[in-house]
């Protein structure tokens, strides 16, 4: 196999954040390029993360929660989205994990995002179809997000 067949890929991780009624925490972003969109809070993987390393960090820099959270993985997707690199460019995989919140929790922003809003799965699908595989935005809109007891 030669160089040009090879693919090389970024993995985003995701946090579906879903307080104790079922709804899920959405940012808005005002991107310079892309304009206003709702997004979920996560980022990519730095040298040396884990994935729940990634997933914490991020999630704790947008949102400023960080005590102990209920974690488990939701999906992992390989989308069509492209990121431009120097003299190439690579494929963008999203991890994506829910996590159940115990306790209110009021969000604070980083410098990143203008708002944040609680939303049902159906809401929350609809926000992100712009940005999100149609794969994942199914399951978001088809999936009971309340923590089974």
């Amino acid at each position: 196999m030669n160089q040009s067949q090879i693919d090389c890929f970024h993995l985003g991780v995701k946090a579906l954040i879903v307080n104790t009624e079922g709804r899920v925490l959405l940012l808005q972003r005002n991107h310079p390029v892309k304009g206003m969109y709702w997004d979920l809070p996560g980022g990519r993987l730095q040298k040396g993360e884990s994935q729940m390393d990634t997933l914490l960090r991020e999630v704790r820099e947008e949102t400023g929660l960080h005590h102990s959270l209920d974690v488990h993985p939701f999906m992992t997707i390989l989308t069509n989205i492209r990121i431009s690199a120097k003299d190439s460019d690579f494929g963008l995989i999203f991890s994506v994990f829910i996590i159940h919140l115990s306790a209110l929790f009021s969000p604070i922003l980083s410098i990143e995002h203008i708002n944040f809003e609680w939303c049902t799965s159906l809401e929350a699908s609809e926000r992100l179809k712009a940005q999100y595989p149609n794969e994942l935005i199914e399951k978001i809109a088809c999936s009971e997000l309340t923590r089974v007891m």
